[in-house]
């Protein structure tokens, strides 16, 4: 066994039960998060490489055509819905890919993690999206999908579908409306919530300002129990 896949398998395995609440383990849990989500923004710095023209791919300046043939998004920001059983804040991050089609239209497909206020609510959506060019600045998202992974055993599996519209400038920002139905045991839960999101360059300034205050809070709330 290569010595990567057995540092994978250190980093990713359970922590040995020492007969400590998990409240006195938890920001060891936080630093693990932490450390997967930074893992994944420095990846997503690679999508800031210089565009190809000639292939017309447009990484943050998304266009209709002629001036872009592909353009990659990502978005996130915060949520507020009617989620009593589950809290009603969250925030959402999107990551994916587009290509127009016709000159009024694109078509792609992307990731959507989104979580909640209360402890242990997360899920992973996969998103086929629509959109429409209203102008070369102006433009209409809707994607449905299915999520499959989220909080509950097995984490992996079918949780419900996720579908959003919004209404995006320019890629900078957006204003998204989203419902999400959840299998729970004793029924379906759906939900429903608005919410705002940065895109482009102001993601990549409100990604890692979230996670300094969700690491922040996640402490000192450790501390505190």
């Amino acid at each position: 066994m290569s010595k990567a896949n057995v540092s994978f398998r250190r980093f990713t395995r359970a922590p040995k039960s020492d007969g400590r609440r998990a409240q006195d383990r938890f920001p060891a849990a936080v630093y693990r998060i932490f450390s997967l989500a930074l893992s994944a923004f420095v990846s997503s710095l690679l999508l800031l490489l210089p565009s190809n023209k000639a292939y017309g791919q447009c990484f943050w300046q998304a266009k209709p055509l002629p001036y872009c043939q592909s353009f990659w998004f990502l978005e996130s920001g915060p949520r507020l819905g009617t989620r009593e059983a589950y809290g009603k804040m969250g925030h959402v991050l999107a990551l994916g890919k587009m290509r127009n089609r016709q000159s009024h239209s694109a078509l792609g497909v992307g990731i959507e993690f989104s979580t909640g206020s209360e402890s242990g609510l997360y899920r992973l959506a996969i998103m086929p999206r629509y959109r429409r060019w209203l102008s070369q600045n102006w433009a209409a998202d809707a994607a449905l999908g299915p999520a499959v992974l989220g909080e509950g055993y097995p984490a992996v599996g079918y949780k419900g579908l996720s579908a959003m519209v919004a209404l995006n400038y320019r890629g900078l920002f957006s204003l998204n409306a989203e419902m999400e139905t959840r299998r729970l045991e004793y029924g379906t839960h759906t939900s429903y919530s608005m919410g705002l999101r940065f895109g482009s360059y102001l993601a990549l300034v409100e990604i890692p300002a979230v996670l300094a205050v969700a690491v922040v809070i996640a402490m000192a709330l450790a501390r505190s129990d």
